[in-house]
C-alpha cells in the first residue's frame, strides 16, 4: 500500500536517492558532518543522510530549500507546507523509532532538552501504544480465574 502525505513524498524521496546512487556509484557525493558539525564531502567525521540533495548526492544549501518552500507554499498553494516542519517530523519520527531525547537534542542542534521536547516532539499514535505496552508489562492485569 502506498503511502500518502509527508511519509509517502519523504518515503519516494529517498528511493530516488538510492537509484540516484547506485547509477552514480563512486561519482555520487557522500556528505560527512565532522565533530563541529560542519558538512563536508572530503571524508571528515560520519557521513550524514540530507533530504535536500541533487541527483548526484550534492548538498542542496538551505537557501535554496527556502526558495523552493515559499513556492510550495505560496503560489503552489499549499499553506500548510514549510520547510522547517520538515525538523519537526525528524525529531517526531526519530523519537518514535527509540532514538534518545537527549541525542536528538544535539541532532536538532538545541542548546537545551527542553525546546526539543516542548517544541519538537510530538505525541503521535505510535508511541501512545509503545506508552501503553510499557505500562501494560510494567502492570500486568490479573489473570482471569479459570474454573475447573
Amino acid at each position: 500500500m502506498a503511502q500518502s502525505g509527508i511519509m509517502g513524498l519523504l518515503t519516494r524521496e529517498k528511493e530516488r536517492q538510492e537509484k540516484a546512487k547506485a547509477y552514480y556509484t563512486e561519482h555520487y557525493m557522500i556528505i560527512y558532518a565532522n565533530n563541529l558539525r560542519q558538512l563536508n564531502t572530503v571524508g571528515d567525521g560520519e557521513p550524514v543522510h540530507p533530504i535536500a540533495v541533487r541527483e548526484n548526492g550534492e548538498y542542496v544549501i538551505p537557501r535554496s530549500m527556502q526558495h523552493t518552500s515559499s513556492i510550495v507554499h505560496g503560489p503552489l498553494n499549499f499553506p500548510q507546507f514549510d520547510f522547517h516542519s520538515l525538523r519537526h517530523t525528524h525529531a517526531t519520527m526519530s523519537a518514535e523509532n527509540d532514538a534518545p531525547p537527549k541525542y536528538l537534542q544535539d541532532r536538532m542542534g538545541h542548546k537545551n532538552l527542553e525546546i526539543t521536547m516542548k517544541f519538537y516532539l510530538h505525541l503521535t499514535e505510535k508511541m501512545k501504544e509503545k506508552g501503553a505496552g510499557v505500562l501494560r508489562k510494567m502492570y500486568p492485569l490479573p489473570q482471569e480465574k479459570i474454573e475447573d
